[in-house]
């Protein structure tokens, strides 16, 4: 196995960096290629290094920053992903302890507790931080970009699309989202210390996205955005996920559907009944309280869902909906006609079949005040509630429901 497969490799590499960082030219797979000890941590299942013996160190300001004595170690070295990584911790090291001013506290302290003269130590860091932060500065500057399209919006006559973008060396995690969803970790690949390219499945016709570029503190170091339209995916509403599948056949239910490009106007029917109340929460979101089952109901009691936006063309869900229970057993209050609406004609209906004989399906929804009996009193009730805000139908009213009066009315 190559070092790079069995080793934790930015341990590894901070190893690396810390004997290239003091010219320490006698260490494992640098220059004689010893003083270190591989370690094996069965907890994490990662190998790692035990360096000693640094004595020849600090001597040598020019010292390469890619040893090569090694040839699994330089094969590592110059993979672009295992290089970045090298990079931002010699970075973060230059901006840290290895500086004058970092270093500074700890060599005052050295040579006050045992007398060593840090002065040459501290001349050594600063010349040696200079010469280092030359050679990795250009991997530090570069801007977080898209370099596809120089960064402007695109349009694409596919449903995938391959980014390509530049980070400097500082963000140890890049993540993304579409159309403001989730955050996502970016695993790219890196085609030298600091480009990447991936390619991104589209969601929608129009996928926003936004990158976030992240420290090993967990900080933001910098964000960037593109717009990718897509002709191959269309900005039709579409629904591919609605919950819940099955209530009870009087409606009453909520159902919502998840989607894209959901708008305001949209049709809901539920076999063929329509829904009446829809609420529109967002483009991914629509709240729809499903309506009383229409007969005749199939064997098993389940329906299609049948959108109809208001431009596009209508769609089907099939098999969206099972309705459970006797649909002969829900009724909603006062409702003369079954139309599931209360209205005006509830109560000439009621009024009809008093007087001119006309049928009433529903006994039961007709009997407005639930006294067991249909008279003029319901059709009456019905009018007062609707026109003078008199008092509203018995239960299960506002809902469509059973009656839980033991009397003789039914419905058919």
């Amino acid at each position: 196995a190559q070092i790079g497969d069995i080793l934790d490799v930015e341990a590894w590499l901070r190893v690396i960096s810390v004997r290239v960082l003091i010219g320490g030219w006698d260490a494992f797979s640098i220059g004689n290629g010893h003083n270190g000890y591989l370690s094996y941590n069965s907890a994490s299942g990662l190998w790692g290094i035990l360096p000693f013996d640094m004595d020849n160190s600090f001597g040598n300001g020019n010292f390469p920053l890619f040893p090569n004595a090694d040839g699994d170690v330089a094969r590592m070295m110059s993979r672009p992903a295992s290089r970045r990584i090298y990079y931002r911790v010699l970075h973060e090291y230059l901006q840290g302890h290895w500086s004058r001013a970092g270093a500074n506290p700890w060599m005052a302290a050295l040579q006050r507790d045992i007398g060593l003269n840090t002065g040459g130590l501290l001349g050594f860091i600063s010349s040696r931080a200079a010469t280092v932060q030359n050679q990795i500065r250009s991997s530090t500057t570069t801007a977080f970009r898209i370099r596809t399209n120089s960064g402007n919006d695109i349009t694409t006559d596919d449903a995938s699309i391959r980014l390509e973008g530049e980070a400097p060396v500082q963000v140890a995690q890049i993540f993304y989202s579409i159309n403001d969803g989730e955050l996502v970790p970016l695993e790219p690949s890196w085609t030298s210390q600091v480009r990447w390219r991936f390619d991104f499945d589209l969601v929608a016709s129009v996928n926003e996205f936004q990158f976030v570029g992240f420290s090993t503190a967990g900080e933001i170091v910098s964000t960037m955005s593109i717009v990718v339209e897509s002709t191959a995916i269309s900005g039709d509403p579409r629904v591919t996920a609605w919950f819940p599948s099955r209530g009870p056949v009087g409606g009453g239910f909520e159902v919502t559907f998840i989607g894209t490009n959901l708008v305001e106007g949209m049709r809901i029917f539920f076999g063929a009944a329509e829904a009446s109340e829809i609420t529109l929460v967002s483009e991914e979101e629509l709240r729809v309280i499903a309506p009383r089952a229409a007969p005749p109901l199939p064997g098993d009691q389940v329906v299609d869902i049948r959108v109809v936006p208001p431009e596009g063309e209508e769609f089907v869900l099939t098999d969206a909906i099972e309705y459970e229970g006797d649909l002969s057993d829900f009724f909603l209050r006062g409702d003369g006609n079954g139309d599931n609406v209360l209205d005006i004609s509830d109560g000439l209906h009621t009024l009809f079949h008093l007087f001119l004989g006309r049928e009433v399906n529903c006994a039961d929804a007709a009997d407005f005040n639930d006294d067991g009996e249909l008279g003029l009193a319901d059709a009456i009730g019905a009018l007062d509630y609707l026109y003078r805000s008199g008092p509203p139908p018995a239960a299960p009213f506002p809902l469509q429901g059973i009656d839980l009066t033991d009397d003789g009315l039914q419905c058919r």
